[in-house]
């Protein structure tokens, strides 16, 4: 891919990536039985890391001309997780994460290294992030 069009690709991935189940859990009104309440407060947590990174992604973004048009809401599909049990969105979180994984993954072979490199550490810290509450999960 040329430079263009890596960042191109690189803003449509997290486009996908701002309108996925990760996000929306930190907006959903999610509920855990008592003994589940520190996951709950994990994976908030874990959200709010995920954020801040996106956050820092979007300002590189637009310092390379690049916007990131305004998102809309979250799809509606996902209004079937609200006041639902936190353990019963678990199963989609992991994949959801799989997915996003390889698809990172994919996209740092294809894509131009002048664009990939200075990214890299936060796809990495990206992912980090969501296995490190997956894998504290009991």
């Amino acid at each position: 891919m040329t430079k263009l069009e890596s960042l191109k690709s690189f803003r449509d991935h997290v486009r996908w990536e701002l309108r996925c189940l990760w996000p929306y859990s930190q907006e959903a009104s999610l509920w855990a039985a008592l003994h589940d309440h520190p996951m709950l407060t994990q994976l908030h947590h874990c959200c709010e890391v995920e954020h801040g990174i996106w956050e820092r992604i979007e300002t590189w973004l637009q310092q390379q001309s690049i916007s990131v048009e305004p998102l809309g809401p979250f799809p509606s599909r996902f209004s079937g997780y609200n006041f639902v049990n936190l353990r019963a969105i678990l199963p989609l979180l992991r994949s959801e994460a799989e997915v996003s994984k390889h698809a990172w993954d994919r996209w740092l072979r294809e894509a131009d290294p002048a664009v990939a490199e200075p990214v890299r550490h936060w796809l990495t810290d990206l992912d980090e992030n969501r296995q490190r509450f997956l894998a504290s999960i009991p």
